[in-house]
């Protein structure tokens, strides 16, 4: 009997063990979690630590530093980071959330685009953090760095080729393989980025480049269901304004200007001289 009452004790004793390790390790899983997917459409996959297997991708699903997002086709979704900042993913895409001001990077954030499009919304002013200096978030392609300054802009990636178009406030671009010359963009502005070269002067965003580049960014908002192109606006000061009706007017104006001021084209060539009539011939023809 006596016994019997240690091995009880002694089970008792290491039940309890194994429900304490199982309590820390969901506390840990759970402070982990930097950021939850909303807004899902379609086929959406989730790579923890960016490692199959996958698993399926459902709005409230917790993600963590270095977990990849990928979407199939006509698959969508969004990524909120618990400071606000958001992710739109485009279908065909892959995204890795990265460090988002972590204790390992306190001062600044990096996404990856491995491939497709995706759109970031973030107000670096509202995003709290450990370290002095100045915050930075940038999203980076196998050939390009977007960071920025507290805005909303859109990434592309797709065959060497990088496409940054800003929607408010300021980003700055720079080729990752060459020797780092920085092309700053305002609002209503595109760059892109080809293989190895300098990223391209930046030129005012058409609307082809807003259907191109924002249309395709998800699917749905997640606060209004409606397409990111309408869905999409400044968050500067805390004013929400539809991004077409300001392209329309001051964007677009300020994009000229940045393209005056970085590219001056060369003057026309002058008119050629007026020909000059052949008298000698002409005299000789009517005799």
């Amino acid at each position: 009997m006596k016994n019997i009452g240690n091995m009880l004790r002694n089970g008792a004793l290491w039940l309890s063990i194994v429900l304490l390790v199982s309590l820390f390790s969901a506390v840990d899983l759970h402070a982990a979690a930097i950021a939850s997917l909303r807004a899902v459409a379609g086929r959406v996959d989730i790579l923890s630590n960016g490692r199959l297997p996958a698993i399926a991708g459902q709005n409230g699903s917790r993600l963590s530093s270095g977990d990849l997002i990928r979407t199939k086709t006509g698959g969508s979704a969004e990524v909120i980071y618990n400071d606000g900042t958001v992710l739109r993913i485009a279908q065909r895409s892959r995204v890795d959330i990265g460090e988002h001001f972590s204790a390992k990077r306190p001062s600044s954030s990096e996404v990856k685009l491995v491939r497709g499009r995706l759109q970031a919304i973030v107000d670096l002013k509202k995003i709290p953090s450990t370290a002095a200096g100045v915050k930075r978030f940038e999203i980076r392609t196998p050939n390009a760095i977007a960071g920025v300054r507290g805005t909303d802009y859109t990434v592309a990636y797709e065959r060497a080729q990088t496409n940054v178009l800003v929607t408010a406030g300021d980003v700055y671009v720079y080729n990752t393989l060459m020797d780092g010359q920085i092309v700053n963009l305002t609002p209503g502005t595109i760059t892109t980025v080809l293989g190895r070269n300098r990223p391209s002067p930046p030129r005012p965003a058409l609307d082809s480049d807003l259907k191109k580049m924002k249309g395709s960014a998800a699917g749905k908002s997640g606060s209004g269901g409606q397409g990111v192109t309408a869905a999409a606006s400044l968050t500067g000061d805390g004013v929400t304004v539809p991004v077409t009706e300001v392209l329309s007017t001051q964007l677009v104006k300020t994009a000229t200007q940045v393209v005056t001021d970085t590219v001056t084209p060369p003057p026309p060539p002058p008119p050629p001289p007026p020909a000059v009539p052949q008298t000698g011939s002409v005299t000789a023809k009517w005799q």
